[in-house]
C-alpha cells in the first residue's frame, strides 16, 4: 500500500522526506547517514551504527553540524532478554562494564 518505494537509498534525499530509517548492511551506514543528514534529514540507524568508531563519530559530528537528529535503533529492545540483561548490568551483578 505504499505510495512510492525505491531500491536506491539516494531517493531518500528527496525534499519531501524528513526522516530516514537506515537498515542497510553496516559498512554502508556512514556514507548513507552522512549524506542524508547533510541533505537535512533526521536518521535512525540500525545497530551497529558503523563498524568503526571513526565512522560513528562522522555521523555524530555531521548531525551536530547540520542540526539534525541521528539515533540508533536496537531491534533487540523488544526482546525480554535484552531487558533482563540491562537489569543485570544496572544492578552491578556483572561487575563494572566498560
Amino acid at each position: 500500500g505504499a505510495e512510492r518505494f525505491s531500491t536506491d537509498w539516494r531517493d531518500a534525499l528527496a525534499d519531501s522526506i524528513d526522516l530516514v530509517d537506515i537498515s542497510t548492511p553496516n559498512h554502508l551506514h556512514e556514507e548513507q547517514a552522512v549524506a542524508l543528514l547533510s541533505a537535512g534529514k533526521h536518521v535512525i540507524v540500525q545497530k551497529p551504527i558503523t563498524p568503526t568508531v571513526a565512522g560513528a563519530k562522522a555521523i555524530v559530528d555531521t548531525a551536530a553540524r547540520v542540526g539534525k537528529q541521528a539515533a540508533v535503533y536496537m531491534s533487540d529492545l523488544e526482546d525480554a532478554v535484552a531487558w533482563d540483561f540491562r537489569d543485570l548490568v544496572q544492578s552491578g551483578y556483572l561487575g563494572q562494564i566498560t
